[in-house]
């Protein structure tokens, strides 16, 4: 293992923790609110307001995306595998103990008492009865770890997506975001436009926009505070391409992201996560990792994922 797939490693964990634990400061507000709120725009957790919603995390804290993606990691490490039916298994362990910080939809799905034992039916059924025919965000970060493990690329991101979100622009945003942290990582190559864009139109074309939109447009046309469509997987996937493809550096995308409000925290954990992969942690503003509560957590997995892909894969790149 060299320094620099480590390096990416810990910018990907990181990356998708500090932006988890910042985006909290402007999660559901509009960009208008978050100008009000923060003048100045909002670039360090001491600066988080302490509101009735942000009063649930400690500034520095992270929120359920960085538990589901440390979850993940756990399972890989521990049966050496990309195992979505162990996942299955331990986030419901997860929400035994765990039912405040946690979206509706996800909170139906772990709830059913046959979960564990047949979650993709349990999922597809919850999905149906609900009624409901969106397609969020709040799965995302899944899918940069199905990248890292270097074989059935395409299998591995539907699958560890359907588990919960059986629905099919989840299932293509999950692809286009598995191919991208897998050509990062492994092949130290920015996916170009046409090449994801030709991926988007195989998997679902409704998700084509938002590629052709984060190629051509710039942050502000996914219109991310959008009350009714914040939580779309398509924004978070546009902002993230957005970040890979214009911004000039990993701290300057995640002060973007964060300020323009919406699901923020998510946006920012799955694009920072991304930014982290292509530039490591050492592009990383140290303010950011030293301001992060129980960094312990993080390092671990680093360690864990490290070692992991270096004795299955490896040599690393």
């Amino acid at each position: 293992m060299n320094k620099t797939s480590r390096d990416k490693i810990a910018g990907l964990l990181y990356g998708f923790a500090i932006g988890d634990a910042l985006g909290i400061g402007t999660e559901f507000m509009t960009k208008r609110v978050v100008e009000m709120k923060y003048p100045d725009k909002l670039t360090d957790y001491s600066q988080i307001i302490r509101d009735a919603h942000r009063a649930q995390w400690g500034r520095g804290e992270w929120s359920n995306d960085t538990n589901y993606f440390l979850a993940l990691i756990d399972s890989m490490y521990e049966t050496k595998s990309f195992d979505p039916l162990d996942f299955a298994r331990r986030l419901a362990e997860w929400y035994k103990k765990n039912h405040d910080d946690i979206t509706p939809n996800m909170r139906w799905v772990l709830s059913q008492s046959d979960f564990v034992n047949n979650p993709y039916h349990v999922s597809k059924r919850v999905w149906h009865d609900m009624q409901d025919t969106s397609n969020p965000s709040d799965a995302l970060g899944r899918s940069l770890l199905a990248g890292l493990w270097n074989e059935n690329l395409r299998t591995n991101a539907i699958d560890i997506m359907r588990l919960t979100h059986p629905r099919p622009r989840c299932e293509a945003v999950s692809v286009l975001l598995a191919y991208t942290a897998n050509s990062l990582f492994w092949k130290n190559e920015t996916p170009s436009y046409e090449t994801l864009r030709h991926i988007s139109q195989e998997e679902n074309r409704e998700v084509t926009i938002y590629v052709d939109m984060a190629h051509y447009g710039d942050l502000a046309a996914f219109q991310l505070d959008d009350a009714d469509t914040c939580w779309y997987a398509r924004k978070a996937l546009g902002a993230t391409l957005w970040a890979i493809w214009h911004s000039q550096s990993l701290n300057e995308a995640l002060v973007e992201i964060i300020n323009e409000g919406g699901d923020a925290d998510t946006n920012a954990a799955v694009a920072i996560g991304m930014m982290g992969l292509k530039y490591g942690a050492s592009a990383i503003d140290k303010k950011y990792i030293d301001g992060l509560c129980d960094k312990e957590r993080i390092e671990k997995a680093i360690d864990s994922l490290t070692s992991l892909l270096d004795e299955r894969f490896g040599p690393l790149p």
